[in-house]
This record gives C-alpha cells, structure tokens and sequence, in this order.
C-alpha cells in the first residue's frame, strides 16, 4: 500500500496539473490567477506584500508582472507616501479576467466535490486541516 504522504503530493500535483491545464485553455496561468486573486481581496498591495503574500521571492514575481501589465491586466504605482514602494492595482481588463477564472475555478470546485459524498467532502476537510495546522506549528517552531 502507498503511504498517504505519497498519495496526498501526488493527488496535490496531479489537482495541480488539472487546474493549470484549464486555466492554460483560457488563456492564462496558476501564477495569473493567483495574483488576480489575492489582488482581488486587497487591491493596492506593495509588490513586496504581493511576494510575501504568495510565497515567492520578489524578482521570480516580477517577471509574472511585467507580463501581466503588458496584457493591461494591472497598474503599478509609486506609492505617494514612499517613493521607494510600488504599489499593485487590478485594471478593469485584470478584474474581467479575475471573473473569469473564478468561473474555472468554481467548474472545477464542483467537478471535485461530485466525487464525495457530503460525509467524506467534511472528513476530507477536517484531515487537510490538521495536516496544515502541524505543517504551520512545525514551520513556526523550525523557524522560531
């Protein structure tokens, strides 16, 4: 028998690679959507924020925003308090697409969902949220 560690990275990846392949089919990207996303929820962010927000190191995240403010998905700004902070804002081109990948993105909430019963989709829940909490506290003590 597989170990579970096992079974969840590969099932991780392989949701992964099935999400990626319908947002490639749009259009766009896992990187895209998770930047339209989280600005989406706080428009206006530093790009350190935005960085820190995704867990990626600044210049990988810039090259994504290049790219996304040639397509005229978003704005960045000079903070007018700190000359030194750009600030990240969603065009109105950056929240139609937004909109449209939470449309994919609910698709295929619901493809996953049909698969379990109600019981099994809270067991599930509940199981993915205590591995994350002893990821976090191992994380934070490791780092602590």
């Amino acid at each position: 028998m597989e170990s579970l560690a096992r079974r969840l990275v590969l099932t991780a990846k392989a949701m992964r690679a099935h999400f990626e392949a319908h947002l490639a089919e749009a259009g766009s990207s896992l990187t895209f959507w998770l930047v339209l996303r989280r600005l989406s929820e706080q428009d206006g962010l530093s790009q350190r924020q935005l960085a820190q927000h995704l867990s990626v190191e600044a210049p990988t995240l810039t090259r994504h925003l290049d790219r996304m403010a040639a397509e005229g998905l978003l704005v960045r700004t000079q903070d007018p308090a700190d000359r030194r902070v750009t600030r990240i804002s969603l065009t109105p081109a950056g929240r139609r697409t937004h909109r449209k990948l939470v449309s994919i993105a609910e698709d295929l909430e619901q493809e996953f969902q049909s698969l379990l019963s109600a019981r099994d989709a809270v067991v599930l829940e509940r199981a993915l949220t205590r591995i994350d909490q002893h990821l976090e506290e191992v994380g934070a003590r490791a780092v602590g």
